[in-house]
């Protein structure tokens, strides 16, 4: 599950997808670390032309983060996932259930398997990062 951690100056965040989210694959992995610009919080539904394009969002929702692309009807948020990962869409009544933290505008990822090897960089889960973002 993503997580978010802060980052000067206040307009980025960071945020941590976890060792078993697959809802990015392949376009963004487990154990990625990806760079959030907390100024850019409007859902874009159109003026992209294909996946790469399309912007990904931060949104905290009650139990936790999720990271990947979003459409907005009306007051519902709607999650969908990448087509390859084979994970379901959700979706969340805003603002009570879920809050846009921001558009992601830079990722680092590792390649191979992050879920079955475990560099010391990956940081073990903190018991902070699933509070509310600042």
């Amino acid at each position: 599950m993503p997580q978010v951690e802060p980052s000067p100056p206040n307009k980025h965040r960071y945020g941590y997808i976890g060792l078993t989210d697959r809802r990015m694959m392949p376009l963004l992995r487990p154990g990625s670390t990806v760079l959030i610009d907390t100024t850019l919080r409007w859902i874009e539904d159109a003026g992209w032309s294909s996946e790469y394009d399309r912007p990904m969002y931060f949104v905290e929702i009650r139990n936790g983060y999720r990271c990947w692309w979003f459409q907005k009807d009306k007051n519902r948020l709607i999650m969908h996932p990448h087509t390859l990962s084979r994970c379901p869409p959700e979706s969340w009544l805003m603002p009570d259930e879920a809050e846009v933290v921001g558009q992601v505008v830079g990722v680092v990822s590792y390649l191979g398997d992050p879920w079955t090897y475990r560099p010391a960089a990956i940081p073990e889960a903190r018991s902070d990062w699933n509070s509310k973002a600042l």
